[in-house]
C-alpha cells in the first residue's frame, strides 16, 4: 500500500472516531494533488477506514466501550426516547431490509446524519450483519465519487 493510501486510511479512522475534521476534504485535496492516485483505491481505503472508526461509536452506544461523551447522551435520552428505541429495535428485527436501506442512504448521502445513525444503531442493537455491509457500500460509494471529483479537479488546466 502506498503512503497516500496509508494516510487516507489513518485520516479516515481518525475522522470516524473523532469527527473534528473532514476526511472528505482531505480526500478531495489529496486526489487533486495526486492525480496518479486511483479514485477507486482511494474511495475503498477511505470508506473502510471510516467505517472502522465509526465502530467505536457503535460499540460505545451498545455499552461495550465506555466513552463518556457517547454513553452520557444515550443514558440521558433513555427516558425521553425509550419507546422510540424499542420501536427501532422491533423494526430492525422484523424488517432487516428497511434497516439496510436506511443505513445505506445515511452512509452514502448523509440523510439521516451517519454519525448519529451509527450511535442509534448501536443503542438500538442493530446487528452488524445488517449495519456493516450497508455502511461499507454507502461509504465506499460516497468516497469514490469524492475521489473521482478530486482527480478531475487535479487534472484540469486552470490557466494559472
Amino acid at each position: 500500500m502506498s503512503w497516500p493510501l496509508l494516510t487516507l486510511f489513518g485520516a479516515a479512522v481518525g475522522s470516524g472516531i473523532l469527527p473534528i475534521f473532514s476526511v472528505e476534504l482531505y480526500l478531495v485535496g489529496l486526489s487533486a494533488v495526486r492525480p496518479d492516485l486511483h479514485w477507486f483505491a482511494a474511495g475503498l481505503v477511505t470508506g473502510a477506514g471510516h467505517v472502522l472508526g465509526k465502530m467505536v461509536h457503535y460499540y460505545a452506544a451498545r455499552g461495550v466501550l465506555n466513552l463518556p461523551w457517547i454513553t452520557r447522551r444515550i443514558n440521558a435520552s433513555n427516558g425521553r426516547f425509550a419507546g422510540w428505541f424499542r420501536h427501532f429495535q422491533d423494526t430492525c428485527a422484523h424488517r432487516p431490509w428497511w434497516s439496510f436501506f436506511v443505513v445505506l442512504l445515511s452512509a452514502s448521502v448523509g440523510i439521516p446524519p451517519y454519525t448519529i445513525l451509527v450511535v442509534v444503531a448501536g443503542a438500538g442493537r442493530l446487528p452488524l450483519k445488517v449495519l456493516l455491509p450497508a455502511a461499507l457500500i454507502g461509504r465506499v460509494a460516497r468516497f469514490c465519487v469524492l475521489a473521482s471529483g478530486g482527480s478531475l479537479l487535479g487534472s484540469m488546466d486552470w490557466g494559472f
